[in-house]
């Protein structure tokens, strides 16, 4: 009730006393007691009113507040939850480079980052920008005192967040988001989003108007002492001032909030009410029940204005019969510009007109709203998205949500209009879709291969670079079965990890696996990372993002490298026993000779030097096989493949070896016929011949017989070396041509043997597509056989060096 239509009021009741019975001091009395009620209620209200609107700008003032600073650490926190995000698809291609590159882009474009630090485990690896912060590269948290209990916090919860006021290593105090990275729910490292303080309260309080507010800011943290992040500790003691509170990553700050006009406007009140208590001690009772009476009509006001006045939207009501608003919200003023009175007194155009202020524009949205008049839709609502202009000129993006509201005889009279401001959606919805522009264009052109399948196995997706990898198309694999692309081997392995990552065993998984290749058929070993896709509105189904590469080069390769490395753990393995032996025969031997020279004759000097003189000989003989060998794996040795007789080479090398046949008395007879011809590289083949007459020598008693033999056909030469020498066991035999099994015996004569003539044997063989294999027993000699390509067979099939 205004104090205009309460003297009305009182003028009407005071007219009906003045023609009743009453005495006049009676109407004295009651027409006191009505002036005081009208008084003492007038004060009271007013009382409450600065009460409750105090309060209420205070709340309204601390919502902005608290929206305006949970904005800026979101858009701090999502930048970090990207690094995150990042780090764990990339973990094992990290390149150092492009990371560096993409942390310096995000701390240049946000204003409020101080600086980003990365560590793996405790220890920082990366920071940005390094220039002023050089302090903390390389600093391990655990030796931290001040920070290692809060960086601890983040990696035991798995959760990120927030300390601060933190005094920095490198000078200064800043809030510090922490988020741990956990790949495969293993601990990786931590990200450190340092915030600049001064630049986040002041990009938080730019968009509040200076209202006469006093506020502080504190963090809950569940001890007695509660840290102040903003402002006077002191306001939090004050019983009159607004309590807020707002979450932050894993923690509460907690605000207060009051008026600077509060005490001064309540000194003012209660001097007025109690001058009005005074008088009113005897008519108590008579104003307790005005008071009760206008109560419910009172607070009905009180909520209508507060709802209208602090609403974020706009809310209207117009007249289908005058075209004209009849009710508008203040609000409007704050977020577009005009006054109540400019709307209400028509000083606007018509709200068709999207030039000025309006709530439905374009011809679609109009007949929307006629046919709602039309069809007598009352329990229905129309919501529409349209540009609105600001008094100012500023385009904005609204939406507004109109219904229709009948008169009791259900006859359409007005428009209900809820306006609102989505101009931080449209863009929030903008920068969505051009994020996912920039994400589309990554995985099309990613050298990675992108596939969705769903708890069922089903392929729901695979990106256009997918097909180098496996050669199956989009259309070739989307809704086919995984079971068609993967090695029947590598089967049960997919089916564990859908059913771990559906079931949340595991959020994450790295692993390889076997492909089988579209058209070649062939094996493809790739590398997979694996994690849970969010579901979408459409989607009834789990759904399995992952991410894979070809690694079948790598593979290999590190089978190749493991090969390498074995192979020359075994070379080292022998050449230092096979030498380490024929020198310490040697050096004996002189040791000997050196000190008894003078006490020998002639004939026991000569023996001791033929002596050294074999042990040398065998040991260059090593030194030449263990060379040959060596050449052998790096592919140095010339290779030069033509007709060779046979015959010629094999006189050459049985020339060679003459003295050590003629010290054993061994006969050897060659049968090889003298036109036949092989296709094939001399030198190799002298030496493949005279390793494996040598080795028949060593192992053939003295008086004994060695037979060279070959046969030819149209595709290769056999040539075989017998003996009827010692022979070997079966044991003996599987070892032979392997480096580190092959065991290097004693021969009939003593002679030492190089351990290494075989496996050269073997390599030869092999150079020139040709096989080389034994036949013995112990006790009955061995033959060796080995084949090389005939004169007529084409030598395309040779393995060249």
């Amino acid at each position: 009730m205004t104090a205009k239509k309460s003297i009305v009021y009182i003028s009407k009741l005071l007219r009906k006393l003045n023609k009743s019975t009453l005495t006049p001091w009676i109407f004295g009395i009651i027409v006191s007691i009505l002036f005081f009620i009208l008084f003492e209620t007038l004060i009271y209200f007013k009382q409450q009113e600065i009460y409750s609107k105090t309060e209420r700008d205070a709340i309204s003032y601390g919502s902005k507040l608290i929206s305006s600073m949970n904005r800026e650490l979101n858009a701090i926190i999502y930048l970090t939850h990207g690094i995150d995000a990042y780090i764990k698809v990339r973990n094992k291609n990290l390149n150092p480079d492009e990371f560096e590159a993409i942390l310096k882009e995000i701390s240049q474009n946000s204003k409020l980052i101080r600086n980003l630090a990365v560590a793996k485990g405790t220890v920082v690896i990366f920071v940005e920008p390094l220039e002023g912060n050089e302090k903390i590269m390389g600093v391990d948290y655990k030796k931290l005192l001040a920070q290692w209990h809060l960086v601890q916090k983040a990696i035991n919860t798995k959760k990120g967040t927030l300390a601060g006021p933190v005094n920095l290593v490198q000078g200064g105090v800043a809030l510090i988001y922490r988020k741990p990275i956990y790949i495969n729910d293993n601990y990786w490292g931590i990200i450190s989003t340092v915030i600049d303080i001064n630049k986040l309260f002041t990009a938080s309080f730019n968009e509040l108007n200076d209202k006469g507010y006093k506020f502080s800011i504190r963090e809950n943290s569940g001890l007695k002492e509660k840290k102040i992040i903003y402002g006077n500790k002191d306001l939090f003691e004050n019983s009159k001032a607004v309590f807020m509170s707002a979450s932050i990553p894993n923690g509460t700050w907690e605000y207060s909030i009051i008026s600077e006009q509060y005490n001064s406007i309540v000194k003012t009140l209660n001097i007025y009410h109690w001058s009005a208590r005074l008088i009113s001690i005897i008519i108590l009772i008579i104003a307790a029940l005005l008071i009760r009476l206008r109560r419910k009509n009172i607070e009905r006001k009180i909520k209508y204005h507060l709802l209208s006045e602090n609403l974020s939207n706009i809310i209207w009501v117009k007249s289908l019969d005058t075209n004209k608003f009849t009710f508008i919200s203040p609000s409007i003023k704050e977020f577009l510009g005009f006054t109540v009175n400019e709307v209400i007194a028509n000083k606007c155009d018509n709200p068709y007109d999207n030039t000025k202020i309006q709530f439905s524009i374009t011809d679609e949205i109009k007949k929307e709203v006629e046919d709602l008049i039309a069809t007598h839709s009352f329990s229905k609502s129309k919501r529409f998205e349209y540009i609105q202009q600001h008094k100012n000129g500023k385009n904005l993006w609204v939406e507004t949500e109109v219904k229709i509201l009948p008169d009791s005889n259900k006859i359409p009279t007005e428009l209900l209009g809820i306006t609102r401001i989505i101009e931080d959606r449209k863009q929030i919805e903008n920068k969505l879709r051009e994020s996912e522009a920039r994400l589309r264009t990554i995985i099309n052109t990613t050298s990675a291969g992108i596939s969705i399948i769903d708890v069922d196995g089903l392929l729901q997706y695979t990106n256009p670079n997918s097909i180098n990898i496996h050669a199956y198309s989009q259309e070739d694999i989307i809704g086919t079965h995984f079971k068609n692309i993967v090695h029947p081997d590598d089967i049960e392995l997919v089916k564990q990890m859908i059913l771990d990552i559906t079931n949340n065993n595991k959020n994450f998984i790295n692993s390889e696996l076997r492909l089988i290749h579209k058209t070649t058929k062939q094996n493809i070993w790739i590398n997979i990372n694996a994690t849970r896709y969010p579901k979408n509105d459409s989607q009834d189904k789990v759904s399995i993002l992952i991410v894979f590469q070809d690694v079948s080069k790598q593979k290999e390769n590190e089978q190749k490298l493991k090969e390498v490395i074995v192979t020359k753990d075994k070379f080292i393995s022998v050449l230092a026993h096979d030498l380490k032996s024929p020198f310490n025969s040697i050096l004996g031997l002189l040791m000997l000779l050196k000190k008894n020279i003078d006490k020998y004759n002639a004939a026991k000097v000569k023996k001791l030097i033929d002596n050294v003189y074999n042990a040398s000989e065998n040991t260059y003989f090593l030194l030449e096989n263990l060379l040959e060998w060596a050449r052998t794996q790096e592919n140095r040795i010339p290779f030069k493949i033509e007709k060779i007789e046979l015959n010629s080479i094999a006189k050459d090398c049985i020339r060679l070896m003459s003295n050590q046949l003629e010290t054993k008395k061994i006969n050897i007879i060659q049968q090889i016929p003298e036109e036949l011809i092989a296709t094939a590289d001399g030198e190799m083949v002298k030496t493949i011949l005279r390793n494996l007459i040598s080795n028949a020598i060593k192992f053939t008693p003295a008086e004994g017989e060695i037979i060279l033999t070959a046969i030819s056909n149209d595709k290769e030469v056999e040539i075989t070396v017998s003996d009827n020498g010692i022979g070997m066991d079966e044991r003996t035999v599987t070892s032979l041509f392997k480096v580190g099994k092959t065991k290097s015996n004693i021969g009939t004569g003593g002679e030492i043997g190089t351990g290494f003539g075989l496996i050269i044997c073997k390599e030869f063989v092999e150079k020139q597509s040709g096989k080389i294999l034994v036949k013995s027993k112990l006790g009955q000699g061995s033959s060796f056989i080995f084949t090389l390509p005939s004169s007529e067979n084409s030598n395309k099939n040779l393995i060249k060096p």
